[in-house]
């Protein structure tokens, strides 16, 4: 339902570090209503054109702090509330071309209070695990790069 507002068509661009185009950064929504803490996302995932970025390589911002992949498995006091937007800053030099482009984002975070039932196994989680973890949430969206 809130799937098309996840991915957010401002600010997706290039970015730079110094003179050198660095990577790209796309905006993007938490689709849960309550928010979750930054710790419970077990699953990011981020490909623009069908080229996958690995979750390594993508910086997620959120206002003016970044945290790489082990510093979100870290960050127990950082809450994501619905409707911030956040960042997704990836590592790509010389970044990606002007003009139109595919962007497919997908997240996916646990839930410490709603038990899943066995039809979770279907996702693949190793036993035990899927009581606390929800199917990832994915959108794509066409989109125009602008430098």
């Amino acid at each position: 339902m809130f799937e098309k507002y996840m991915i957010m068509t401002q600010e997706f661009k290039n970015v730079r570090e110094g003179r050198n185009v660095a990577g790209f950064q796309v905006k993007v929504r938490l689709p849960y209503y309550r928010g979750i803490w930054l710790s419970t996302v077990h699953h990011l995932e981020l490909k623009v054109d069908d080229e996958d970025f690995p979750r390594d390589k993508i910086v997620f911002a959120l206002g003016d702090r970044r945290f790489n992949r082990a510093e979100m498995e870290r960050a127990t006091d950082v809450r994501w509330f619905f409707g911030d937007p956040a960042r997704l800053i990836v590592n790509k030099p010389g970044g990606l071309i002007d003009g139109m482009h595919t962007v497919y984002y997908s997240i996916g975070w646990r839930h410490s209070y709603v038990p899943m039932s066995d039809p979770q196994h279907i996702y693949g989680f190793p036993p035990g695990i899927s009581d606390v973890l929800d199917a990832p949430v994915g959108t794509s969206k066409r989109m125009t790069l602008v430098a």
